[in-house]
């Protein structure tokens, strides 16, 4: 790794435009992008966290509608330069780009007082993963989790390939994941978890941080 890192070092240039950093930033993004980014304003729905143009407290969906979710937040909305580094990531297999958006978005999580026990990633089946070459959810999780210092559990399993959820909309997206999901049966304390159907122990990734955890996540925990 130190001998790829010095042949092709992800370091200094922008995750966004290519161009050449001209110092260390927090993001791994030059000035102009960073500026160009869609933040979410400070006014957004208590409840899902999408921006409000009004002075309501909850967007129109979230005052009629019951979510499974608590809380929702995002550091970005999905527009111009989201899109770029989002597509960079899943579709350009630029895995690196998870550093990014995953120091963007574990800022988020401390921005908006949320607190968590456990991550989890959304899973995909092996035929998906082994056609994208890895999951972006996972790098993600793994990118909040270690800088946080929050233990990620891989607690769901797909049991099923499903439609690009790309090309749905709306309920559509919720009824193509329908049946999909299946929860792992997971045994953990501290720095180790172990699935019981196997009885294999595995250490996780960021095991150096060595606090112990309870063995059950409660419901405040939040999924990636």
């Amino acid at each position: 790794n130190a001998f790829k890192n010095a042949l092709y070092p992800v370091d200094c240039t922008c995750d966004v435009c290519g161009e050449e950093l001209v110092a260390d930033t927090r993001y791994r993004l030059c000035s102009e992008c960073v500026e160009k980014l869609p933040f979410v304003g400070e006014h957004r729905c208590l409840s899902c966290g999408m921006p409000l143009k009004d002075e309501s407290d909850y967007c129109n969906r979230c005052q009629y509608e019951k979510f499974a979710f608590v809380k929702n937040r995002s550091p970005l909305t999905y527009d111009g330069e989201t899109k770029k580094l989002i597509y960079s990531l899943k579709f350009g297999k630029k895995k690196y780009i998870a550093e990014t958006l995953g120091a963007l978005m574990a800022d988020e999580f401390l921005k908006s007082g949320m607190q968590a026990d456990i991550i989890v990633f959304v899973p995909m089946t092996e035929k998906e993963e082994k056609k994208r070459g890895f999951n972006q959810s996972e790098l993600l999780a793994y990118e909040v989790g270690g800088r946080l210092n929050v233990p990620v559990l891989p607690a769901l399993v797909k049991i099923k390939d499903t439609s690009a959820q790309k090309e749905l909309h709306g309920k559509e997206r919720a009824k193509n994941l329908e049946g999909a999901f299946e929860r792992q049966k997971i045994a953990y304390s501290g720095r180790y978890f172990h699935h019981r159907s196997n009885r294999k122990r595995m250490r996780q990734s960021f095991a150096e941080s060595g606090r112990k955890r309870s063995e059950r996540a409660d419901k405040r925990s939040y999924h990636t």
